[in-house]
């Protein structure tokens, strides 16, 4: 295991533990975690992490980008806090904390084994134990069939504002992994010109992928979230455009 500031990488278990809990982060992205921490210190390759990463498999550069993007969301890195992953401009990137390398202990271990199933225990009462015992479980029994069912009250619902502009955002179109939100912007609230956008959820700066000034409706994400497509409507031509993430 590797072990840095709060966090810990099991590479084996492919689990991130930050104070013990369990950090959501997708498998390619962490697979990149664990290339730039056995690598810290050292600048790793573009290419380089493109052939552990996606072998034999073509990969554009922002795409690369947005998965170091997410992964320094997932670790809490912001300019003026803790630094986990420096970019080395033109040439790769480089893990620069502090990492142990530590062995999982036996206590560890037994903690996050899971009991084998088996048959449920056979209570024998002995005695007026037994018998004060059984006597609890009816009267428990009598009070529920007494007691008046009351349901739940039902969770008020909660909302998160995800857009703040002076002019509209329409169309959303969330991302296969629920990170990404596009939608269009511009000065109509339904359909006409206006300019596609993304942004990181839920607190990422809005991104602009497009400035063609034309009427767009219906983005969506490509099943890689690494393309966006919409549709643009000229002179009565209806054409389909492909843009990538981030652009």
């Amino acid at each position: 295991m590797y072990e840095f500031d709060r966090f810990r990488l099991d590479p084996h278990e492919g689990v991130l533990l930050s104070e013990g809990r369990r950090v959501r982060v997708e498998p390619k992205d962490l697979e990149i975690l664990l290339v730039l921490v056995e690598n810290h210190g050292h600048t790793v390759g573009k290419e380089e992490l493109f052939e552990r990463i996606w072998p034999g498999t073509f990969v554009e550069e922002g795409n690369l980008a947005r998965h170091i993007s997410v992964l320094r969301q997932a670790l809490g890195q912001t300019q003026s806090g803790a630094q986990y992953i420096e970019t080395i401009p033109k040439r790769g990137y480089r893990f620069v904390a502090a990492v142990r390398q530590v062995d999982s202990s036996p206590v560890e271990l037994q903690l996050t084994e899971t009991a084998p199933a088996g048959p449920p225990p056979i209570l024998r009462p002995a005695g007026f134990r037994g018998i004060a015992l059984a006597g609890a479980v009816v009267l428990l029994a009598a009070g529920a069939a007494i007691l008046p069912w009351r349901r739940a009250p039902d969770a008020v619902p909660q909302y998160t504002q995800l857009t703040n502009f002076a002019d509209s955002a329409t169309s959303p179109a969330l991302s296969p992994d629920g990170r990404l939100l596009a939608f269009i912007r511009g000065e109509n609230t339904f359909h006409g010109r206006g300019e596609i956008y993304v942004k990181l959820l839920p607190d990422g700066e809005p991104f602009q992928l497009t400035h063609d000034n034309l009427a767009k409706m219906g983005p969506a994400f490509s099943p890689d979230a690494a393309r966006i497509a919409y549709t643009t409507v000229q002179r009565g031509a209806w054409d389909t455009w492909v843009v990538p993430v981030p652009g």
